[in-house]
């Protein structure tokens, strides 16, 4: 540290160089404002942390002596004492310097002076240094995020196949947030996509996705389900994130006549069905948990299934849609996207977007959505890349018998699905096996043993009433039993689920009403299966489901 001392007076000048001298402080002793600038003109001079200065009156000329001080200091750290003869000059400098000395004074006050100034300059430098460093730090940050990003918007890129019947976006903000759409062909013609949102941000949440691109694209190259894929995403996962990073997932797969969609969704907001007018059809919801939030062999891989007119369409987003803000801070929400279909004739992709731009007005966002939009017209599908033989089976049969004990304890059909996955043959059937079985035995536990109704759940608060009671009532279950029996003849698969329940009167069975979610599952079961039938008064139900379908 050095101290600029500027002062007329012999004494004055003396005084202040001692109480630098103390303090093993260079000074540099000027007798006034000019020679002082003179001496920081030469060349490598180097500008003293502190100024010394005594106020001679005549305020211009010691505001451009101030301001010079300035011009040579740029960035540097320093700071300006006054020397003032009276209280009265304190305030003609008060606004022009750091700190003040008023006559008389000691070397020791002078002293106390330095020291202060000392810490200060202390505490400037280390600061300095800090910034310094995390100026580095950011820049090398900044550096390997653009790598990182650009290597994730080629990889993200390179799995996303062009297809005729699909439009995207996905912006690189959405990308490096944990955004991602894949898309691919299957080999029998139909086609997949993959849309997801990894739980968190910035490096994280963008290195959570990289592991889901090449399993998405081996499995789906090879025709295998939706559900499936879903389950080997959530084995793998796991093993690439870190804990407490679930990823939000929405598996589609349109099959080759642009007839049939089938849709595995965990922790993702709702995806929307429209039809040619851009009337609202239908909502496939999310039936399950994220992918990376629940074990193995509890994942569950059953699909919803659902019936297309070639003039439907599917709008799919990622839940950051809903998390924008406006000016005012308020969330786009879930309900306003649902909302926005209400008969636009343009295509629901273009409506989506207009009402995101119209909301946010230009606010600011520090995350953004993916989107995209399938048109179910089977003219626009892919060929078939090709004509895999199929594989043949050996007939078999599974038996499992569960007794009371049993349903108490474990969920069989994720286990029952897990030992089928090695069964040949049943590669692309395995999630509309998982989905019969799963309606199957669950009607078989609620309605045959438990004795639910699901007319409760028509009321507002019925679902939760009505789950709450399955689970009490299974806890205090201690008779009764479901036997689940599978078997494999001749490219047809016959499920069987039989309880000790009292049966029903299914013969007076009314067709599920479609706008309640509780009858769809068995509608789907009927529209998959080549055959259902109940015996033993109801309480056995026997389908048919063909291999070759």
């Amino acid at each position: 540290m050095a101290v600029l001392i500027v002062s007329p007076k012999r004494l004055m000048q003396s005084l202040l160089l001692q109480a630098a001298q103390k303090q093993s402080i260079t000074a540099l002793v000027f007798d006034g404002y000019h020679s002082a600038i003179r001496r920081l003109q030469q060349p490598a001079s180097t500008l003293p942390s502190l100024v010394l200065v005594e106020y001679d009156g005549h305020k211009p000329a010691f505001n451009e002596f101030i301001q010079q001080i300035g011009l040579y200091a740029e960035d540097q750290y320093f700071a300006v004492v006054a020397v003032v003869e009276d209280l009265g000059q304190v305030n003609e400098c008060a606004d022009l310097v750091d700190d003040v000395l008023v006559q008389p004074f000691t070397a020791t006050q002078v002293e106390f002076k330095l020291k202060t100034h000392l810490r200060a300059m202390s505490m400037f430098r280390r600061l300095e240094n800090e910034r310094d460093g995390l100026a580095g730090y950011h820049k090398n940050v900044c550096v390997e995020q653009d790598l990182v990003n650009k290597i994730f918007a080629v990889q993200c890129e390179s799995q996303l196949q062009r297809l005729d019947n699909v439009r995207h976006k996905v912006s690189a903000q959405a990308m490096f947030n944990g955004d991602f759409f894949l898309t691919q062909q299957g080999p029998a013609g139909s086609i997949y996509l993959l849309m997801a949102h990894a739980n968190g941000t910035g490096l994280p949440a963008t290195m959570a996705s990289t592991p889901a691109f090449s399993v998405f694209r081996a499995m789906s190259q090879k025709g295998l389900p939706v559900g499936s894929i879903a389950a080997e995403l959530n084995r793998v996962l796991p093993c690439n994130i870190p804990d407490g990073m679930p990823v939000g997932a929405t598996l589609v797969e349109l099959n080759k006549t642009a007839d049939q969609l089938s849709v595995w969704s965990g922790g993702m907001p709702p995806a929307v069905i429209i039809d040619s007018q851009g009337f609202r059809k239908d909502v496939i919801p999310s039936q399950h948990p994220p992918l990376a939030d629940i074990d193995e062999l509890d994942f569950c891989q059953d699909v919803a299934v659902y019936p297309m007119k070639a003039t439907d369409r599917v709008i799919l987003v990622t839940d950051s849609l809903a998390a924008v803000e406006n000016y005012e801070h308020i969330a786009f929400g879930e309900e306003r996207f649902l909302g926005l279909f209400v008969g636009n004739r343009s295509s629901g992709f273009e409506t989506v977007l207009k009402a995101y731009h119209d909301f946010i007005e230009g606010a600011p966002q520090s995350t953004d959505f993916a989107l995209a939009e399938i048109f179910c017209n089977p003219a626009l599908m892919p060929t078939a890349q090709s004509n895999k033989k199929t594989a043949v089976s050996i007939p078999w049969q599974l038996v499992s018998r569960l007794n009371a004990d049993d349903l108490k304890a474990v969920s069989p059909v994720p286990q029952l699905v897990k030992f089928l996955s090695n069964a040949v043959g049943l590669d692309v059937h395995q999630d509309y096996i998982s989905t019969i079985l799963s309606e199957l035995f669950n009607n078989a536990l609620e309605h045959g043993l438990l004795g639910l109704s699901s007319e409760m759940k028509l009321t507002e608060d019925g679902f939760l009433e009505y789950y709450m009671q399955r689970e009490n009532r299974l806890a205090e279950l201690d008779q009764g039993w479901i036997e689940i029996g599978i078997t494999l003849l001749q490219r047809q698969v016959e499920i069987s689920v039989h309880d000790s329940g009292p049966g029903f009167d299914y013969q007076s069975l009314q067709s599920a009403d479609e706008d309640n979610a509780f009858g769809r599952g068995m509608s789907i079961i009927k529209s998959v299966c080549d055959t259902f039938q109940y015996s033993h008064g109801g309480a056995k139900v026997v389908v048919q489901y063909s291999l070759d379908t």
